[in-house]
């Protein structure tokens, strides 16, 4: 009998320690397939982020009217959204890539990009679809740290600040306890992992 491969699907607020959870993911063996997003001053160890679903992500979300940094990127998805023609275009493509990274011989992979949290129902589908074994975890942190550490990042760039951030904080969060069905999320709390990392 052959053992499907793993998939395992990291996600969170962005500034949450999605980065650093996918390193200890990582460490334990995941395979994190590329390419992934250069490392840089905010995250000298990298992102983890597969570049080309990262870049469907932004697109799909543009496309739906919900850039995540945009000053509407705290609102719902438009009513629809699933089966709007970008969001059926944007599906085939990340199956397409998932299907060839699932077909390499790695026991477990691992994608992350903190837009997932807001693209639930579409990844839900997408993990249908595919043949592997799922599960989602998710990074969660203070909103105030988040939101200080957002603004350090963005503010210069898309005029990010403290109102804004908490509003994505509460959007993204929200969007994973609504969507993750009865089991509920699997959350993996950011002051923990040093004090109790069991």
């Amino acid at each position: 009998m052959t053992t499907r491969t793993k998939l395992v699907v990291v996600s969170g607020m962005h500034r949450s320690g999605t980065s650093f959870l996918s390193r200890i993911i990582s460490r334990l063996g995941a395979f994190f397939p590329g390419p992934l997003i250069d490392a840089d001053e905010f995250n000298p160890n990298g992102y983890l982020e597969n570049a080309p679903i990262t870049s469907i992500h932004d697109q799909l979300l543009v496309d739906l009217g919900r850039t995540w940094s945009g000053r509407n990127g705290h609102q719902p998805l438009p009513e629809a959204w699933m089966s709007h023609p970008s969001t059926l275009s944007a599906s085939r493509k990340v199956k397409a890539l998932l299907n060839g990274y699932l077909s390499k011989e790695h026991s477990c992979i691992a994608i992350k990009d903190p837009r997932i949290s807001l693209l639930l129902p579409f990844w839900h589908d997408i993990c249908r679809a595919i043949d592997a074994e799922t599960v989602f975890v998710f990074a969660l942190r203070h909103p105030a740290d988040v939101a200080k550490s957002l603004v350090r990042r963005d503010q210069f760039t898309v005029g990010m600040n403290i109102w804004r951030s908490q509003l994505l904080w509460k959007r993204y969060n929200s969007a994973i306890v609504e969507e993750s069905g009865e089991t509920g999320p699997v959350f993996f709390e950011h002051t923990s992992w040093r004090t109790a990392p069991e």
